[in-house]
C-alpha cells in the first residue's frame, strides 16, 4: 500500500513556528531598551571625555601664555 505524499514531507508545524516567533518578540523586547541605555551611556562618556579634553587644553594654553585664558570671542550684554 503506498504511502500519502503529504505523510512523507518534513517540516515545522505551526505551533513550533509561533513558539520561536513569540521567543524572538521576547528577546526583543528585553534587549532593544538594554541597547538604548548602553548607548546613553556611551554618549555621556563621550561628552565627559571631551569636556575633560577641552578643560585639558585651556590649562595647557594658560600654561604657555603666563597663566592668561583665551579672551571670548563675543561681548554678552
Amino acid at each position: 500500500m503506498p504511502t500519502p505524499i503529504l505523510s512523507t514531507r518534513r517540516g515545522f508545524t505551526l505551533i513550533e513556528l509561533l513558539t520561536v516567533i513569540a521567543i524572538i518578540g521576547i528577546l526583543a523586547a528585553i534587549i532593544i531598551p538594554t541597547v538604548g541605555k548602553v548607548r546613553e551611556t556611551a554618549k555621556a562618556s563621550i561628552c565627559t571625555s571631551n569636556i575633560r579634553q577641552v578643560g585639558m587644553a585651556l590649562r595647557l594654553r594658560a600654561e604657555d601664555h603666563k597663566g592668561l585664558l583665551p579672551k571670548p570671542l563675543y561681548n554678552a550684554p
